[in-house]
């Protein structure tokens, strides 16, 4: 298989999972959107703007600021700049910050809503401020700038007031005792230094470069951007558990996934059809559409010159066999043909109970297998030309008796019939089908998609393997269908009124093409 054609298989099938499951994904992305609004509404827009503090930081071999609590360069911009920002963004200038606010703000308050970070890798801190309007923001972040670098001001100069105090007791000192030292030049360099600083006043390391305009636009992403966002996650979310769902559930849900199991076409798809009082779906209960497809199927399976033998089953119970094995016998007996249905299913007999034979000729008691298959037919009331073994429920003696008379069974019925329908049990749940399928022309597995177990249906597929037997085809029951033009369905068995239409009326007519549905 080409890599091309393997994952556009891929992809179909996670498409028809998702397709599946549309409900469940359109339900999450549904609440993914909805928490998203229920967040956006509870969620205040705040603003926020910067303003700039630019550090100059006096180089670490300059002996002059040394103590004063100036930024030293350390050698590494990187960490200079982050030790400034550590200095100024202190409890002190929030406190001070807050108290230029006004009511309503406070230290804490402050710190919460404030900033300070470099501006890349720039010698330039950020000081940004966050608030509920553009105009508030920018006042907080120019507030705090100021307050941040005064504080720090203050602090800078009282060590240099005292720095000072040192300088000269040391130059008086040394003027005195040696006059013509180079330190008393040294000395005198950082008193003129330290005395131009102080007549600047503030921190001479730090300064307020560029103050905080009113944003344009609150921070964070546009509320529609979060409820796209939201909605497209949870569309992932859905689409990832639908086919979560479809990987690990056991049941068979993709015609495609049947298709490939088999290694058979599907020859047929019966749309779901809801059952009878007794459970049971009768040829006459079906719409023309759906009997359309049993048609469908009829024309599908070879014919054979001494009587065609076809064999129903399915891989699990419920899969609608005797439903479809009832419809077929029906539609073969369409055109004149004698038609004979074998229920050999012995564990769970339903064909008497679809064509309400359950007061057979035989009241009930067990089949007398060596008698002949004409004495054992009962006719269908309503169906011309068919006839049906009718069983009841046995024991291993039983299908012992029916497994020792199966061969002259299906070649007596091949003799009295055009067509010979034979239901048998689900061969992928019991074994009485395995002897049954090698003595008839063709076998036909039922599969009903969502029901039927996927590994039930792999067991019937080895099985028939085994005994060297290919099924001619598969047939969906129960499938999703859409609204049919009722202009190719003129005829077929059709719900009445009645209890049972008598045979000739149904014959006249299939045969005359007329519809009894009303519109």
């Amino acid at each position: 298989m080409e890599p091309t054609e393997f994952s556009e298989q891929a992809g179909g099938t996670y498409l028809r999972a998702i397709g599946r499951h549309w409900l469940f994904v359109v339900f999450l992305t549904l609440v993914t959107t909805g928490v998203a609004l229920v967040i956006l509404a509870g969620t205040h827009r705040s603003y926020e703007a910067s303003a700039s503090v630019l550090v100059n930081a006096v180089p670490a071999s300059d002996p002059s600021f040394i103590g004063t609590g100036a930024v030293v360069d350390t050698g590494d911009p990187a960490r200079t700049v982050q030790t400034a920002a550590a200095l100024i963004d202190s409890p002190t200038a929030a406190a001070a910050a807050a108290g230029a606010m006004g009511a309503g703000w406070s230290g804490s308050h402050v710190q919460a809503a404030t900033s300070v970070t470099p501006r890349g890798q720039s010698n330039v801190l950020a000081v940004s401020g966050r608030a509920g309007s553009a105009d508030e923001a920018a006042r907080l972040a120019n507030t705090f700038a100021r307050a941040a670098v005064d504080a720090r001001g203050k602090v800078v100069q009282r060590n240099i007031a005292s720095r000072i105090t040192t300088v000269q007791s040391r130059l008086t000192h040394l003027a005195r005792t040696v006059p013509t030292s180079p330190g008393v030049d040294d000395l005198r360099t950082q008193l003129s230094e330290l005395q131009a600083a102080q007549d600047a006043g503030g921190d001479p390391t730090l300064s307020l470069s560029q103050l905080a305009e009113p944003p344009g636009s609150p921070t964070g992403a546009p509320p529609l951007l979060v409820v796209l966002v939201a909605a497209l996650a949870g569309l992932v979310l859905g689409s990832v558990a639908a086919i979560a769902l479809e990987y690990f559930s056991s049941r068979i849900h993709d015609p495609h996934e049947v298709a490939s199991l088999l290694s058979t076409p599907i020859l047929a798809m019966m749309p779901n059809v809801r059952g009878g009082e007794n459970g049971t779906l009768s040829p006459e209960s079906l719409p023309p559409s759906v009997f359309e497809q049993v048609r469908m199927l009829k024309a599908q399976i070879p014919r054979h010159p001494e009587g065609s033998a076809v064999m129903i089953t399915s891989a699990d119970t419920g899969d609608g066999k005797t439903t479809l094995a009832s419809a077929l016998a029906a539609a073969c007996a369409e055109g004149d043909q004698d038609v004979i249905l074998l229920d050999l299913d012995l564990r769970a007999p339903a064909v008497a109970r679809v064509f309400s034979l359950e007061d057979g000729s035989r009241d009930g008691k067990p089949i007398d297998w060596k008698a002949r298959l004409d004495e054992l037919l009962v006719p269908v009331p309503g169906f011309p030309g068919l006839k049906v073994l009718v069983t009841h429920h046995g024991d291993f003696a039983s299908f012992d008796s029916l497994t020792e008379r199966l061969p002259d069974l299906i070649a007596e019925a091949r003799l009295l019939a055009d067509w010979v329908i034979v239901d048998t049990p689900p061969i992928g749940e019991v074994s009485d089908a395995v002897p049954i399928a090698g003595e008839c022309d063709e076998v036909l597995v039922v599969v009903r998609p969502g029901h039927t177990d996927r590994l039930r249906l792999i067991v019937a597929r080895d099985v028939l393997r085994r005994i060297d037997v290919t099924p001619a085809g598969a047939v969906l029951v129960g499938q999703r269908s859409k609204a049919m033009s009722g202009h190719y369905y003129g005829y077929g068995y059709a719900p009445t009124n009645n209890n049972r239409r008598s045979g000739n009326q149904w014959l006249r007519r299939i045969r005359s093409g007329g519809d009894d549905s009303t519109s």
